[in-house]
């Protein structure tokens, strides 16, 4: 199949510098780490477009108008509109019925990524409008930062808190977490630090 290059390094670069505007230091160590791989180059490799495309994520129909949305933040310029040009997938994870088909997530920097890096994990996120992503936790402390919608995002049963575009997020090792989307899509950035073993992602049974 022939493939064309995605240059990941403008994404990379742009995402870097809007972590290091948060004081958390796993967060800024790890903004370091993605310019330096800007600045030494980082490419993908994506299906050509006169390919046989395979089918999209329910998902992506959404990721127009999350782009659209979040025109104000210059890293989202970086982020390729066709959905094709990177790894969207939906999680192995068993999903309640309720969520199956309702986020899509790609992974751009780790262990296994096609940016490579051993001790941090970075990617984008992709929620639909009213959709409840639920209670989660997993070994890694997770930082997101929210690039279009305001989702509601909820830790430790505390109840779900609104927040704006713009906002980082921190989820510290093992925390039960949850997102709700309303009327627009969630787009976020995320990183993954510390334990980066996937077998520890758990959902969460409530009453």
């Amino acid at each position: 199949m022939e493939t064309v290059a995605v240059d990941l390094s403008p994404l990379l670069s742009g995402a870097s510098a809007l972590y290091r505007t948060f004081p958390d230091e796993p967060a800024r160590t790890v903004a370091d780490r993605l310019s330096a791989l800007a600045s030494a180059g980082a490419f993908l490799d994506a299906p050509s477009l006169t390919s046989p495309p395979a089918p999209p994520l329910p998902a992506s129909a959404f990721l127009g108008p999350a782009l659209t949305a979040a025109d104000r933040l210059p890293v989202t310029g970086s982020i390729p509109a066709d959905p094709a040009l990177l790894p969207w997938e939906e999680g192995t994870k068993e999903m309640p019925a309720h969520f199956k088909s309702r986020y899509m997530f790609c992974t751009l920097v780790g262990p296994d990524a096609p940016v490579a890096a051993e001790d941090f994990y970075f990617g984008l996120y992709l929620q639909s409008p009213e959709a409840d992503y639920p209670p989660h936790a997993h070994a890694a402390e997770e930082f997101y930062v929210v690039l279009s919608g305001h989702a509601g995002w909820e830790k430790n049963r505390d109840g779900h808190i609104v927040l704006p575009p713009g906002s980082l997020i921190r989820h510290a090792p093992d925390q039960w977490h949850a997102m709700r989307t309303a009327g627009d899509p969630l787009l976020a950035l995320w990183i993954w630090t510390g334990d980066l073993s996937n077998e520890t992602y758990r959902l969460i049974e409530t009453a």
